[in-house]
C-alpha cells in the first residue's frame, strides 16, 4: 500500500514511506479529518489546507501557495479560498464551521 484512506467508523488503513518530516503526522491528520467532514471537493480542499499545508508548515515544512503536495484537481479551489483562509488563521474568534459556511457561500457566488 501507498497511501492511507478513511474508511469511516473510526477506521482508517495507512501505508506510506516517509517522503519529509513529519509527513505520517501531517496525513494521519488529514485521514482523520475525513472522519468529520463529508466527502466534497470543497472539504476535500480545506482538509489539504488544514494538514497537508497549514499543519506541514507549522512543523517545519515549505511556505505556500504553491500548493505542490495535495491532489492536482483541488488546486484551483484552494488558490481561491487562500485569501479568506489566511484571513481565518489571523483572525482572533476562529470558529471553523462558520468559516465553512462562509466559503461554502462564496463558492456557490462564483458558480454562477
Amino acid at each position: 500500500m501507498r497511501n492511507g484512506r478513511n474508511l469511516k467508523g473510526n477506521k482508517i488503513v495507512w501505508g506510506h514511506a516517509e517522503e519529509w518530516p513529519n509527513y505520517t503526522m501531517v496525513y494521519l491528520w488529514h485521514e482523520i479529518l475525513h472522519e468529520y467532514m463529508d466527502n466534497t471537493d470543497l472539504n476535500h480542499a480545506l482538509i489539504e489546507l488544514i494538514t497537508d499545508y497549514e499543519l506541514r508548515h507549522q512543523l517545519g515544512g515549505p511556505d505556500y501557495p504553491p500548493f505542490t503536495t495535495g491532489h492536482e484537481y483541488l488546486q484551483k479551489i484552494e488558490e481561491a479560498l487562500l485569501p479568506s483562509w489566511k484571513k481565518y488563521l489571523a483572525s482572533d474568534n476562529k470558529n471553523f464551521a462558520e468559516f465553512r459556511k462562509e466559503v461554502e457561500k462564496i463558492r456557490e457566488i462564483n458558480k454562477k
